[in-house]
């Protein structure tokens, strides 16, 4: 791997840069925006880490040592060292001296979302309480009325005294 970095020094400092846009282009999935950012991210990353792998494999083959199984674990230190900002430094330097694995969200790097924007889902509320009725407001003319209640009390009762002393009367 390194002997292909050293080979191939600008498509390796391509490969970082397209490991840098597509982590750029995953945090931008991750909040919303447009997953066609991500999908031309990880087809460009894609394509630079085969490149690398391919050359790799021919700096392999060339020492007779080309099993499936190094190319493999070529292809994904490759995939991981561009990824990661520290171990990218190496990678550039064609000095990394063992293989490398993705962590975080390094295998979701290559799943794609689909072209629909997922709906945002809002977490189950429970009902709000009911409020309690407003409070009363206090009646400005309240003791003006209960003191006419009164005396219209007084009244229909005075009324009704001279309504039967009228009809003792007659």
């Amino acid at each position: 791997m390194n002997q292909a970095v050293r080979r191939r020094p600008q498509e390796a400092k391509a490969l970082v840069k397209a490991g840098d846009e597509l982590r750029k282009a995953q945090r931008g999935v991750v909040s919303g925006r447009d997953p066609a950012q991500l999908r031309e991210a990880t087809t460009a990353h894609r394509r630079l880490v085969e490149e690398l792998t391919e050359e790799a494999r021919a700096a392999l083959e060339e020492r007779g040592a080309a099993a499936a199984a190094t190319v493999t674990r070529v292809a994904q230190t490759l995939r991981a060292a561009s990824i990661d900002k520290e171990t990218s430094k190496a990678l550039t330097a064609g000095t990394l001296a063992e293989d490398v694995e993705q962590a975080g969200f390094g295998p979701l790097l290559s799943a794609v979302p689909s072209g629909a924007r997922p709906t945002k889902r809002r977490a189950a509320r429970p009902a709000p309480k009911p409020k309690p009725p407003p409070k009363p407001k206090r009646d400005p003319n309240a003791a003006k009325r209960k003191r006419l209640e009164e005396q219209l009390a007084k009244a229909q009762a005075r009324v009704r005294e001279l309504e039967e002393r009228l009809e003792s009367l007659t």
